[in-house]
C-alpha cells in the first residue's frame, strides 16, 4: 500500500517540529542553567542589586518620597500574561519537565528586570517632578533659592548614578532576551502543527495553544511600553534642563543677583555638557 503525498508531508513536517522543539529547548535549557550557575554573572547581579537598593534611598532622601503607582494598563497586561504563564505550566507540569523548568527559571529574570523597569519610572518621575517645580520659580519673578539650586546638583549626580545603573542592569539583560524570542518561535510552531492537525484535536486545544503564543507576545509589549515610557520622561527632563540653563542665562542678562547667578550659570553649563558627553551625541541617554 502506497502512502499519499499528504501523509508523507504530514510525517515530514512532525519530525521537523519534534527536531527543532528539541534543540530549541535545550538551548534554552542550557543557557539559563549556564547563567544560573555563572559565579560572574551572578557575582554582578548581586552588586547591581545592591546598587539599585542604595539609588532606591538616595533618590528617596534627596526628593522626598516617591510612588511605585503605574498605569492601569501595564499591571492588567502583566497580570493577563501571569495568568495565562499559569495556564502554560499547568499544560505541561506533567508532561514536559524541560519546558516546565525553562519558564520557571524565565520567569525569574523577567519578573526582576519587568520590577527594575517599575522603579526606575519612579525615580525618573521623582526627578521630573523636583525639575518641574524648579521651574516654577522664574513665575514668580525670583532667583532659585539656594535649597533649589542644592537640589539641582543633587539632580544630576542621581542622574548619572541612574545612567550607570541602567547601563549595568541593560548588559545583564542582554543575555536573556534570546529565550524570550525562541518561546515565541517555538509556541507559534506548536500553534502551526495543531492547526495542520486540526481534525485530530479537539478546539479546546487549539484555543490553549492559541494563549500559550500570546503569552512572549504579551511579555514583549510590556517592557516596550515600560521602555516607551522611561524614553519620554527621559526627553521631558532634557527640556526641562534646557530650558534651566535659558532661564539662568536670561537673568544674568537682567542684571539679577549677578553675584550669585554667574557662577552657578557657569556650573550648570558644565553639568549640561558633562550630561551630554557621557550620553549620545544629541546628549540623551541611551535607554
Amino acid at each position: 500500500m502506497v502512502d499519499s503525498p499528504l501523509e508523507a508531508q504530514r510525517e515530514d513536517f512532525d519530525n521537523y517540529l519534534f527536531f527543532t522543539t528539541w534543540l530549541m529547548n535545550n538551548w534554552m535549557l542550557l543557557h539559563l542553567l549556564r547563567l544560573a550557575h555563572n559565579r560572574k554573572y551572578s557575582a554582578d547581579c548581586q552588586l547591581t542589586i545592591n546598587d539599585i537598593i542604595k539609588l532606591n534611598e538616595t533618590v528617596h532622601s534627596c526628593f522626598g518620597s516617591w510612588s511605585l503607582r503605574t498605569k492601569l494598563d501595564i499591571l492588567l497586561l502583566f497580570h493577563l500574561q501571569y495568568a495565562l504563564t499559569t495556564l502554560q505550566l499547568r499544560k505541561i507540569w506533567d508532561q514536559y519537565f524541560c519546558e516546565t523548568y525553562i519558564i520557571l527559571l524565565f520567569e525569574i529574570y523577567f519578573c526582576a528586570y519587568f520590577v527594575y523597569q517599575l522603579l526606575l519610572l519612579a525615580w525618573l518621575g521623582a526627578l521630573h517632578k523636583n525639575l518641574s517645580t524648579y521651574y516654577l520659580n522664574p513665575q514668580q519673578g525670583h532667583f532659585p533659592s539656594s535649597h533649589s539650586r542644592r537640589q539641582l546638583i543633587q539632580f544630576f549626580s542621581v542622574y548619572w548614578r541612574i545612567k550607570s545603573v541602567h547601563q549595568c542592569v541593560r548588559k545583564l539583560w542582554g543575555r536573556v532576551p534570546g529565550v524570550l524570542f525562541l518561546f515565541l518561535l517555538k509556541q507559534f510552531q506548536y500553534l502551526a502543527y495543531n492547526i495542520y492537525n486540526i481534525n485530530n484535536h479537539r478546539p479546546i486545544n487549539h484555543l490553549i495553544e492559541f494563549e500559550c503564543c500570546v503569552v512572549p507576545v504579551l511579555k514583549i509589549f510590556i517592557l516596550a511600553i515600560c521602555n516607551k515610557r522611561i524614553q519620554m520622561l527621559n526627553q521631558q527632563l532634557r527640556e526641562y534642563l534646557l530650558r534651566i540653563e535659558l532661564l539662568h542665562w536670561n537673568w544674568l542678562e537682567s542684571g539679577l543677583e549677578s553675584a550669585v547667578a554667574i557662577p552657578f550659570a557657569k556650573i550648570l553649563s558644565q553639568l549640561l555638557v558633562l550630561s551630554a558627553a557621557a550620553g549620545r551625541p544629541d546628549g540623551s541617554i541611551q535607554w
